[in-house]
């Protein structure tokens, strides 16, 4: 998507040169790699709030990013002997609404 974005504003560099990159800017804590389930990685820029869910549609493949102030307050709350964790990422999957209804709308045919 990014090597899209970048021809598609009419600059040209290689694929190669963009992973390189990436791998990088996710070495140096400035971007973050996710793997979610077999869709390509995807990368999300580091910042204060980090810790949040993923929701991912194993349907349509959407993923939503979800704040959960409780959960982060648990997890806060929660030590690991000789263990100082930094971060969570947490990945929910399952089948999003606009799935969910489409899936509904096709049963009742």
């Amino acid at each position: 998507a990014l090597y899209a974005a970048i021809e598609g504003d009419g600059y040209h560099v290689s694929r190669a040169t963009i992973y390189n990159t990436m791998e990088l800017l996710s070495d140096c804590g400035i971007v973050r790699r996710h793997q979610f389930g077999a869709q390509p990685a995807q990368y999300e820029r580091v910042s204060a709030t980090v810790n949040h869910l993923h929701l991912i549609c194993q349907q349509c493949g959407k993923i939503k990013e979800v704040k959960d102030p409780e959960l982060v307050s648990f997890m806060n709350s929660r030590r690991y002997s000789a263990f100082h964790d930094s971060y969570f990422c947490l990945y929910v999957y399952g089948i999003c609404a606009a799935c969910t209804r489409r899936n509904r709308r096709e049963a009742g045919k």
